[in-house]
Order: C-alpha cells, then structure tokens, then sequence
C-alpha cells in the first residue's frame, strides 16, 4: 500500500512540474508574439516616413497585410496548442495526477 501511494504522490509531482514547464512555455510565447508584433509595428512606422505620397503610403501598408494575418494566425496556433496540452495537464493535476 505505501508503494501505491508514493506513486500517486510521484504522478502528481510530475504533472504539476509539466503543468509549470507549460505555463512557462506560454507566457515566452507570449513574449515572442509580444516582440513579433512590435517588431511589425516598427516596420510599418519606418515604411511610413519613407513613403514619398500618400498613395505609396498606403500601396506599402497594404502589402504588408498578408504577413500580418500569417503572423496572427501562427500565434494563435501555438497558444491554442500550449493552452491545450495546458488544460490536460491541469485536468490530469486536479484528478489525481496519474
């Protein structure tokens, strides 16, 4: 009986570390798509001044749409998937942990 209840104690151990490591691989992700986006921000800010008229201007912006859209929909993926194997984690913690 004390072997079975070391294990139980060995499997909640183990989740809630997987538990932690995964929060922290969500908060860097986070950072990353943090930086990502302002890395995007200041590239459309330099595009900006150098645009010689209105029409380049907006010629410029609009090109830089469709990485936009990539970028958001890869962050997205990468939250969605870190939130999930997150939850089991979480799930698997709350009922016991083996």
């Amino acid at each position: 009986m004390h072997f079975v209840i070391d294990r139980r104690w060995q499997g909640i151990r183990s989740t809630g570390r997987q538990s932690l490591e995964l929060l922290a691989c969500w908060r860097r992700h986070e950072w990353c798509s943090l930086q990502g986006h302002w890395h995007a921000l200041m590239e459309r800010a330099q595009l900006a001044r150098r645009a010689p008229s209105l029409s380049q201007l907006i010629h410029d912006q609009l090109d830089l749409l469709p990485e936009s859209r990539r970028r958001f929909r890869r962050n997205a993926e990468g939250r969605r998937a870190i939130l999930q194997k997150l939850g089991r984690a979480l799930r698997q913690l709350l009922s016991g942990g083996a």
